[in-house]
């Protein structure tokens, strides 16, 4: 039986109910099925709006990207197949309820959507490349997107939830040069980051990677993936053996934890969740924006298939960070740990524009508790805060009254606050001022 816990709030609404978006080709950094490298992304124009559906979708349909239907997903698993190539996937179609439908998400109902005159919610599939001709070879990817989306249509239902997945949303390898299909990924990349970033879309995240038992065993009984084939100049069906196999964990390849970073700059830090189990039980933790500094060292030891790639993630990140982070006036910081939490008072100084700050269910030792309350107070001094909303996701009296003080010692002095909720177990304190 499959359990799977989600732990996310509604993606804003405007008539639409979210967006979302993947891993491009994996933008040749760590995906095999792009051979030129992609650090000229470094200097492309952010010119797409991260907030309004409108600038999102016709990023969609300028750049020509496709979103794949949640129920082709399903039905692709139902009858064991693996995922298409775009080039293959804008010519197939499959039986739902409601008749025959396309697998590709249309661009017409994609403008429906963003002008708010039909519901969807779309979600970013961020993912690894297991092997450089194709990213999922033995379906293990496509099992967990077909159960999570599953989840995720009875929620919103009866929109619909449409996916973006690199390999079958953007013209993949081998494309002619200065073609249609090559003019589409190259657009989209010089802004693939909207797809992460933006507030109208989730990001879901698939870490692992296939088992080696279900790899062999499939190995074993002849499974066999349909690629192009380069030395043939045509698609062709081959064994696991034949793929160039690539097993870098998703946290040390460089454009994943891109991916990762661009997501952890919405408004909202559980619009970034994680579908696969990994080691243990299903379960939603936040990651949170790293400052740009510790970003660029960190990418020093990251995996890229072009080095040269490493300065064009940084340079979008901290473009990114800096756009989004600094700007930001509502955050809810939801289900955050120990160590994330550190990571969050270390960049709070950087939400110059907070006006609205919501923390719920985390843990945190008590340094790192002295410094959110000491940034809470500059914040306050400063007449900046109108609301704080602070729920604990276990009972501890010592830091609901280090909250309360720090709070209560600047009120005399404070004007901006109208909302202070603490919340702590069965204990509740709401005051709203006048």
């Amino acid at each position: 039986m499959l359990t799977l816990r989600l732990h996310f709030t509604l993606p804003k609404l405007k008539g639409a109910m979210g967006c979302g978006a993947s891993s491009s080709s994996r933008y040749a950094g760590d995906s095999p099925a792009v051979s030129d490298s992609v650090s000229e992304v470094a200097e492309a124009k952010v010119n797409y709006s991260s907030d309004t559906p409108v600038a999102l979708a016709n990023f969609l349909v300028s750049a020509d990207i496709r979103l794949v239907r949640a129920e082709y997903v399903w039905s692709l698993c139902e009858t064991r197949k693996l995922l298409p190539r775009r080039q293959e996937a804008e010519h197939q179609s499959f039986e739902s309820p409601s008749g025959e439908q396309t697998s590709l998400v249309t661009h017409e109902e994609v403008m429906r959507w963003a002008k708010g005159q039909s519901e969807a919610l779309l979600c970013s599939i961020s993912h690894c490349w297991e092997t450089r001709e194709h990213p999922d070879p033995c379906g293990y990817q496509l099992d967990m997107i077909a159960r999570a989306s599953w989840w995720y249509a009875l929620a919103y239902y009866p929109a619909p939830v449409w996916l973006f997945i690199d390999y079958t949303s953007l013209f993949q390898y081998k494309r002619e040069e200065n073609s249609l299909e090559d003019k589409s990924f190259r657009s989209a990349m010089n802004a693939m980051h909207v797809l992460y970033c933006h507030e109208y879309n989730l990001t879901l995240a698939i870490w692992s990677l296939t088992p080696q038992n279900l790899w062999q065993k499939l190995s074993e009984d002849g499974h066999k993936v349909l690629i192009y084939h380069e030395p043939s100049g045509a698609m062709k069906e081959v064994t696991l053996e034949e793929l160039t196999r690539n097993l870098v964990e998703y946290l040390s390849r460089g454009w994943c934890q891109a991916e990762l970073q661009w997501s952890t700059t919405r408004t909202d830090s559980t619009a970034h969740q994680r579908i696969d189990k990994g080691n243990g039980r299903a379960q939603y933790r936040a990651v949170m924006p790293v400052r740009p500094a510790l970003f660029k060292k960190t990418m020093q030891s990251m995996k890229f298939t072009h080095r040269s790639d490493t300065a064009a993630v940084f340079h979008l990140q901290k473009t990114i960070f800096m756009e989004k982070v600094t700007t930001c006036k509502h955050a809810l910081f939801s289900h955050v740990d120990e160590q994330r939490f550190r990571d969050l008072v270390q960049v709070l100084p950087y939400y110059k524009c907070m006006e609205s700050f919501n923390l719920v269910n985390f843990k945190c030792d008590r340094k790192s508790l002295m410094q959110l309350c000491e940034w809470l107070q500059d914040r306050l001094k400063r007449n900046a805060l109108s609301e704080i909303v602070i729920e604990f996701g276990d009972a501890n009296r010592d830091q609901e009254e280090a909250i309360l003080k720090a709070v209560a010692d600047i009120l005399p002095e404070n004007s901006s606050l109208t909302r202070f909720h603490l919340n702590i177990a069965a204990n509740q304190f709401v005051h709203r001022f006048p």
